[in-house]
């Protein structure tokens, strides 16, 4: 009896040991196969760090080939396309043996254009077209001859200020309402009706186009004692409703958030003053006023690092103004900024307690763009020059709205205006690798 007792211990106690064994077999296997894992990741993202390199190298090209804030940076020509690498670039000195190509495809045109994806083309990823925004560049890199490439590539766009046709541009909705007194500018009398926005009051020879183009995001509302739909252009009798665009693509006037936010790097432009006599740089985090803006002229860039308002006296400028911060017009204070001024405010409405642009009061706004970035914009007011309160070209991110007993015009004159300066900021980032 005590034989077989024996004889059945042994039987469990090999079992156990089996059962033993196998767990170590499978826990043996699975190291194994977890450190070749870590392995080739480890291996995966060396591949990846070479690639990078070449996105490094192609942003270095195309920011060294753009032009300079100064003469020349607004109202210019677009940056120009970069020239295409030829050959292999050499491995890092931390990945030898990996040889990486780096190239780009700019977008020349003031549009966003589509282009077929280039990794594809290598036996990264899949077969899709790439969406570059207008005048931007899309860089790529891949390594090469590594039995599994990987490649990467960005879509870099540099800041542009462009209004094509537009009165007044915004990525939310437009109102207009309020009602008008006393003599209105001839412009905005259309057989003793009057308008609240219509077209240049100094056409050479005649205001193009005739109608006042108005593109939203948004929708379009109108109240007071304002014409439907409160827009008139020369020679209308009616306003032409295909020149009010409700529910519209903003691409085409508003830009990525990673633009805005290089333009709204302060140190940028501290630097940039420091070594460009056409940068000017003023620290007034306190509050800027009427005396801290330049008389600058087409092609030269301040850079105000504040809030910005303005409540008397006349301003002038013809360059690019940024204020860092929110911007106010009252009283009676008048900028006048030309054809080629245009000032971008870079406050949000959050930050500014309201709009990021707002006037009361009887200021006036005398030609130039305005450009809310980040924020919506507020006219109010009666207007300094026959309930004239402004005269320019309106872009901003969020809504507009246009209430008071002042009229707008919309100064034909700075439409396509562009302005090219700072780095290229990277919009977008992705990355491939071949399938195992």
């Amino acid at each position: 009896m005590k034989t077989q007792r024996r004889g059945f211990t042994l039987i469990i106690a090999l079992a156990i040991v089996a059962i033993c064994l196998a767990v170590a077999i499978v826990v043996l296997d699975l190291a194994t196969h977890n450190g070749q894992n870590v392995g080739a990741g480890y291996t995966k993202q060396q591949y990846f760090d070479v690639a990078e390199a070449g996105i490094d190298r192609g942003l270095s090209d195309i920011d060294s080939n753009l032009p300079t804030p100064g003469p020349g940076s607004q109202s210019a020509p677009p940056p120009n396309p970069p020239p295409t690498p030829s050959g292999d670039q050499t491995a890092l000195p931390s990945v030898p043996g990996v040889i990486y190509h780096y190239s780009y495809w700019h977008n020349t045109v003031d549009a966003a254009e589509s282009t077929p994806d280039p990794l594809y083309a290598q036996g990264l990823g899949a077969a899709s077209t790439i969406t570059v925004p207008p005048y931007g560049t899309l860089v790529w890199s891949y390594t090469k001859g590594t039995g599994r490439d990987v490649g990467v590539e960005v879509l870099a766009s540099v800041f542009t200020s462009q209004h094509s046709s537009c009165a007044i541009c915004a990525g939310g909705n437009i109102s207009v309402g309020g009602s008008t007194k006393g003599t209105v500018p001839s412009e905005c009398d259309y057989g003793g009706t009057t308008v609240k926005i219509c077209t240049d009051p100094n056409p050479a020879p005649n205001s193009t186009p005739t109608a006042v183009p108005i593109v939203m995001g948004g929708t379009y509302s109108y109240s007071g004692n304002c014409s439907t739909p409160c827009a008139y252009g020369d020679g209308q009798v009616l306003p032409d409703k295909t020149y009010i665009q409700q529910n519209a693509n903003t691409s085409g006037f508003l830009d990525p958030q990673s633009t805005i936010d290089e333009i709204s790097n302060a140190n940028m432009w501290y630097t940039l003053s420091k070594s460009d006599t056409n940068v000017t740089y003023t620290d007034c985090s306190a509050g800027c006023s009427a005396g801290n803006v330049s008389d600058t002229t087409a092609g030269q860039t301040q850079f105000l690092n504040g809030n910005l308002s303005l409540s008397k006296g006349t301003t002038t400028y013809a360059g690019l103004m940024i204020v860092n911060g929110c911007m106010t017009m009252s009283g009676s204070a008048q900028l006048y900024g030309g054809s080629t001024g245009e000032t971008i405010v870079l406050g949000t409405d959050a930050q500014c307690g309201g709009d990021a642009f707002s006037t009361s009061g009887n200021p006036l706004w005398w030609q130039g763009t305005l450009y809310t970035a980040n924020g919506s914009v507020s006219i109010a007011g009666t207007g300094k020059t026959k309930f004239e309160i402004f005269y320019g070209d309106i872009i901003a991110a969020g809504g507009v709205s246009l209430t008071g007993n002042g009229t707008m015009a919309f100064q034909v004159g700075v439409e396509d205006q562009q302005a090219f300066f700072g780095q290229y900021a990277i919009a977008s980032f992705s990355q491939d690798d071949l399938a195992p």
